[in-house]
């Protein structure tokens, strides 16, 4: 794919069911470390907007060419909203063409602009794509548990 436009856009009511497709997808819940939502929480958080300094949380859709690709989201702000972790999943035929970079190369602008100064990133150690891509934007290895790295960067 030539002349990918990446960028990140606030879902709406109709993303829903691309959201839980993603979220509870086999192959993607094999390396998340939070529990399944239910529908209604998915659906509550679309309809009720993302106040980041309210709930801690902002999810974010990645579409290519206005389509949509992935999710990167930050959640558990600490309670100076200064530190947050992140996540992203990208559709399959959206991976290695550089969308997950070009998307945190976004998602750092707005974490600038929320005055988030550390972000984390907790990878399953048999997660080597989620890895590299950590590694290749500037995150550093924090520490490892016997299932997880925790990556982490500062802007």
């Amino acid at each position: 794919m030539k002349n990918l436009s990446v960028e990140l856009r606030l879902p709406t009511e109709s993303d829903f069911e691309f959201i839980w497709e993603l979220e509870n997808s086999a192959q993607n819940q094999k390396y998340t470390t939070l529990e399944k939502p239910f529908p209604e929480e998915v659906m509550a958080f679309l309809l009720g907007g993302q106040d980041f300094h309210i709930n801690g949380q902002l999810r974010l859709i990645i579409t290519v060419n206005q389509k949509a690709a992935g999710i990167v989201d930050i959640f558990n702000a600490d309670q100076s909203f200064r530190k947050v972790e992140t996540g992203i999943i990208i559709l399959p035929e959206f991976r290695l063409l550089g969308v997950a970079k070009s998307a945190y190369d976004l998602l750092f602008k707005v974490c600038a602009h929320l005055n988030v100064i550390e972000i984390e990133a907790i990878v399953h150690l048999d997660n080597f794509q989620a890895s590299s891509l950590f590694k290749s934007i500037g995150f550093v290895e924090e520490k490892q548990h016997s299932q997880h790295i925790h990556y982490l960067k500062r802007l």
